[in-house]
């Protein structure tokens, strides 16, 4: 039941995504709702970042999409993810650590991040306790 509700979480968030790239403001408030729960999950994780949570990782891709549409309400997030990143590599789920990974090559990719900026993390995940990572972080750098 609970796998249910998770997948009609992300269905619902992939509609999101899509009628915002459409139209960004005239689901500026919809985006804000959902940047408002990613400050709340944020703080939670805060509390456990050794804990799956497929709902936080969803939420940072979400963001991470729409980036580009509101740039002011975007502007710290890069830094958010990437200090996420450094500060628990090493505790994170590995399908976390990958969702977060993924987020900051969007952001790079979209110009909201330098490569310098970046590089110094993916060093970090390198040297990371899954062997998956390394070798994702090897065929996507």
């Amino acid at each position: 039941m609970a796998a249910a509700a998770a997948s009609a979480a992300l269905g619902d968030l992939l509609l999101l995504q899509g009628q915002a790239k459409r139209d960004p403001e005239g689901y500026r408030e919809e985006f804000e709702r959902q940047h408002r729960h990613y400050r709340a999950l944020l703080s939670v994780f805060s509390l456990k970042p050794h804990a799956e949570s497929k709902e936080f990782g969803d939420l940072v891709m979400f963001l991470a999409q729409l980036a580009p549409f509101y740039r002011a309400a975007m502007a710290g997030f890069p830094g958010e993810v990437m200090a996420l990143l450094q500060s628990h590599v090493d505790v994170l789920h590995p399908m976390l650590r990958r969702q977060l990974a993924h987020a900051l090559i969007l952001l790079r990719n979209r110009q909201l991040l330098g490569p310098t900026d970046l590089i110094p993390h993916f060093f970090r995940l390198f040297r990371c306790p899954t062997r998956r990572c390394a070798s994702w972080c090897s065929r996507t750098s």
